[in-house]
C-alpha cells in the first residue's frame, strides 16, 4: 500500500505547482545549509545530489521562499534580530503552515544572518 503524501500549493507567477510538503522542507534545510554550516548558504548542487532532477524545481520554491522572507519590513526601532526572526518564524508558519518547524527556523536563520 502507498502512503499518502500532503500536498500544498505554491503559487509561482500564473503558475501554480503542487509540492510534497516534507520534499520541500527538507529542500530548505539542505538548500540553506541550516544544522549542517555555520551560515546560510545557497546550495543547489546539494539539491540535485538529495532530489534528483526534482532538484531544480525545489530550488526555485526554496528561492521564492527566500525571496518572499526578504521582503518582510522590520521596524528596527522596535524590533530586535532576535524578535525579528520569531516574527518570520511565525508569520512563515502562517502563510506556510505545513513547512516544518525545521525549515521555518532556517528561513528565519537566513533573514537574520543578512541582517547582521
Amino acid at each position: 500500500m502507498r502512503e499518502a503524501r500532503s500536498l500544498h500549493q505554491y503559487e509561482f507567477g500564473t503558475i501554480t505547482m503542487q509540492t510534497n510538503v516534507d520534499e520541500l522542507s527538507n529542500a530548505v534545510v539542505l538548500f540553506l545549509g541550516f544544522g549542517s554550516a555555520s551560515s546560510p548558504r545557497m546550495d543547489n548542487e546539494g539539491l540535485i545530489q538529495a532530489f534528483g532532477k526534482a532538484g531544480l524545481r525545489l530550488e526555485s520554491q526554496v528561492l521564492s521562499l527566500i525571496d518572499e522572507v526578504s521582503k518582510f519590513k522590520v521596524d528596527w526601532s522596535k524590533d530586535s534580530l532576535e524578535s525579528a526572526g520569531h516574527m518570520i518564524h511565525d508569520e512563515m508558519h502562517r502563510r506556510h503552515p505545513r513547512l516544518s518547524n525545521d525549515a521555518l527556523r532556517a528561513l528565519a536563520w537566513k533573514f537574520t544572518f543578512d541582517w547582521r
